[in-house]
């Protein structure tokens, strides 16, 4: 009785475990994809780093440029959250640092609409490789938050001291991937 039950059990783990691996492995976010192609040269350079002003912890922002051997390159503006000798990275590839930015706008727009909300509200955009900005007015508190990662929970979230550094981050960075993309003609 106790060695089929104890079979059952593992089996019904490994079922888990298997699906849970499968879940995350088959997410790429363009900049996994790019760099993931093998037999090729990737060169990375970083341009521009400076820091984000953040509540609780140390973010600092990069341009980077990657170039693999067909001379083809990807553009992308990170985000990084260190924070209890954790690293997370969000990296936003150029078309969706436009979709970023355009959607930041109207979120400010409506965020000052939305602030004398009820009891909860939230309101966020999200890119296609799983990147987040948004906000939530909790008891007409407005607090402003990145979720730099689709996985994970672990200081995967930012909260925003001044949004206006934020949007600083994200127009410096689209100009100086637009001043690379018109070097590269």
């Amino acid at each position: 009785m106790k060695k089929p039950l104890l079979l059952l059990f593992l089996y019904s783990f490994s079922t888990l475990l298997t699906f849970s691996q499968q879940k995350t492995e088959t997410f790429k976010t363009k900049t996994d994809d790019f760099i993931s192609k093998t037999g090729t040269i990737i060169k990375i350079v970083d341009y521009t780093p400076s820091y984000l002003r953040t509540k609780y912890s140390n973010c600092n922002t990069k341009v980077r440029k990657i170039t693999n051997g067909s001379n083809s390159s990807l553009y992308v503006f990170q985000i990084i959250n260190e924070a209890q000798n954790i690293t997370r990275v969000a990296s936003i590839e150029y078309s969706d640092l436009i979709e970023v930015i355009k959607a930041f706008e109207i979120l400010k727009s409506d965020a000052m609409k939305d602030y004398s909300s009820p009891n909860y509200l939230e309101n966020k955009f999200v890119s296609k490789d799983g990147f987040q900005v948004g906000y939530y007015v909790n008891d007409n508190k407005l607090v402003w938050y990145l979720a730099l990662e689709k996985y994970g929970s672990t200081n995967n979230t930012v909260f925003l001291d001044d949004i206006s550094y934020f949007e600083t981050s994200l127009l410096n960075a689209r100009k100086k991937i637009e001043e690379l993309i018109n070097d590269n003609k």
